[in-house]
């Protein structure tokens, strides 16, 4: 004949067999939901093209190594002119001929890419500098890629971050 103890037994005898059943469950659940994910999200990790990538970057390596052997650019400032204006300067080496060579500088807006724009850099007061008054007055980071060509051939390129005033 069985005891009343033996037919009604308390709650904490099966909380540790439904702890484990529920861990168990959770795991299976979340395997499902990652597999779920893995299957349905491409891959973009993949680069449809590796190797135009690679000589891509490896053109713009030894650009950047010559350019820095070389050294033109000595020297770069963004300033306020008495007018207002934003100037953007740069100082070319003394050793650097520059006859027949045009500066460019194309300006990026990290966190406004619609203000993104090219200017010409015409010769400054001296023979070794280059500026250009800028067409927007937006205070902030800018990233600034200057290139100089030599009849329609890239001599060198420097990027730069430059905070306006």
């Amino acid at each position: 004949m069985a005891t009343q103890t033996d037919t009604k037994r308390n709650f904490s005898y099966y909380t540790w067999p439904l702890i484990v059943t529920g861990m168990l469950l959770s795991v299976i659940i979340a395997g499902i939901y990652t597999i779920s994910l893995a299957i349905s999200t491409p891959a973009q990790l993949v680069e449809s093209s590796p190797y135009e990538k690679g000589l891509h970057f490896d053109s713009t390596l030894k650009e950047r190594t010559r350019a820095n052997k070389e050294d033109i650019v000595r020297e770069h400032s963004l300033y306020r002119t008495k007018d207002g204006s934003l100037t953007f300067q740069v100082t070319i080496s003394q050793e650097s001929d520059m006859s027949g060579s045009s500066v460019k500088a194309h300006f990026m807006r990290p966190s406004d890419k619609e203000l993104d724009f090219d200017v010409d850099m015409l010769p400054g007061n001296t023979d070794h500098t280059y500026k250009a008054t800028l067409p927007v007055d937006e205070r902030g980071l800018w990233h600034v890629e200057v290139k100089i060509t030599d009849s329609n051939k890239q001599i060198s390129s420097y990027r730069y971050k430059v905070t306006s005033p």
